[in-house]
């Protein structure tokens, strides 16, 4: 294990600690660490302001590391980064677009994270469908935007006349050449435009 300000060595400065901890103990657990070991060595692993505070915890104190977890968890995670949110849905979507991430990463990427959101309710079907539209490369894009004009089908939102699309149906197989995709993601069933 690295020792701490040398190259490779973990450090907490107060965000992420989520993702701080879950690296942590896999740190730990490599190198055989007790967890009386893990809650003596996290502060030396830490910025000074932080590990004045991680002193004085009574998890530290005691040498109880699943107290001294809870107890960062519950002053810390305030500052954790959200890697499900609308923006993070919107970069993913940008670098697709712009062809900065491969297309079956784009797709995986943007499956999971849109149904998570959509589970949530901040994302409906119509803006899934949307974005998703929006974070093909240009080519795709175009090729996805005609299939859907020759079925009468419509990516507004505003539409009140245009048949909404129907990812469900089985002649779209049929109907386009694929994209070249061999993601194992089905964003919105048997759709043989991204298939």
């Amino acid at each position: 294990m690295p020792r701490p300000g040398q190259p490779g060595a973990m450090t907490f400065e107060k965000a992420n600690i989520t993702e701080f901890l879950r690296r942590w103990n896999i740190e730990c657990d490599t190198f055989g660490l007790s967890e009386e070991e893990r809650c003596v060595n996290l502060p030396l692993y830490c910025v000074p302001e932080t590990q004045d505070i991680v002193e004085i915890l009574g998890g530290y104190v005691a040498r109880d590391w699943k107290m001294l977890q809870k107890e960062l968890k519950a002053l810390f995670s305030q500052y954790d980064k959200k890697k499900v949110t609308l923006s993070a849905l919107t970069e993913i979507v940008k670098l697709g677009a712009a062809s900065q991430t491969e297309l079956n990463v784009f797709v995986i990427k943007f499956a999971a994270m849109s149904e998570m959101l959509k589970t949530r309710g901040l994302l409906t079907d119509g803006e899934r469908v949307r974005r998703f539209v929006e974070g093909l490369p240009h080519v795709e894009r175009r090729r996805v935007m005609e299939f859907c004009l020759t079925k009468g089908w419509s990516l507004s939102m505003d539409s009140e006349y245009a048949e909404l699309p129907d990812f469900e149906c089985d002649d779209i197989r049929d109907s386009t050449p694929p994209l070249t995709v061999r993601a194992p993601v089905r964003l919105w069933g048997r759709c043989g435009v991204c298939r």
